[in-house]
């Protein structure tokens, strides 16, 4: 009796999971370039300025322009990003292995997105004082809360990780 061969049915070859795989960064970065950027267009409030505004209750009039700047900010830079990784993604083969691979551009979108999330809220601290001491655990919850997560710090988290982080206006300490 010969010996069945197990067929895969409706399974992805793994070339084009690997593909689908090297997409996703592009595709991520890009949706929200576009949701960041589509919150600055005229009549609309920015996405900053949303999260700022679900947190305090209001706008503080002193972080209107700072929320807008920062919404425009995030978009260019995770447009940026989103090039990055194409660019990765269509070199040749033989360009990645003596250049800067996949996953080097991955590990560098990741650690330049922390950085300037961290730096920012050093920033946000320095520049608006009377505001307090601005956390990221608190943006992480506030983004998390406008998600509709609650502000669970699991499912912060993971809107953190899914949003490439986005950042508020805020000052008050995590609590």
């Amino acid at each position: 009796m010969p010996a069945r061969s197990r067929v895969r049915r409706n399974s992805l070859p793994r070339d084009a999971l690997a593909r689908l795989l090297d997409i996703l960064p592009v595709a991520v970065n890009g949706l929200l370039a576009w949701h960041f950027g589509a919150t600055l267009r005229p009549g609309r409030e920015p996405l900053i300025a949303r999260y700022t505004r679900l947190d305090w209750g209001r706008m503080p009039p002193e972080c209107v322009g700072y929320a807008r700047a920062l919404t425009g900010f995030w978009a260019v830079t995770l447009g940026l990003l989103a090039l990055a990784h194409a660019a990765a993604v269509l070199a040749p083969p033989a360009a990645s292995a003596g250049g800067i691979g996949r996953g080097a551009v991955l590990a560098a979108n990741a650690a330049l997105v922390a950085a300037l999330f961290l730096g920012e809220h050093a920033l946000r601290t320095v520049r608006f004082p009377a505001l307090g001491i601005a956390s990221p655990l608190r943006t992480l919850r506030v983004m998390a809360r406008a998600s509709g997560g609650g502000g669970r710090p699991a499912v912060a988290a993971a809107a953190a990780l899914g949003t490439e982080a986005a950042t508020t206006t805020t000052g008050r300490h995590a609590g």
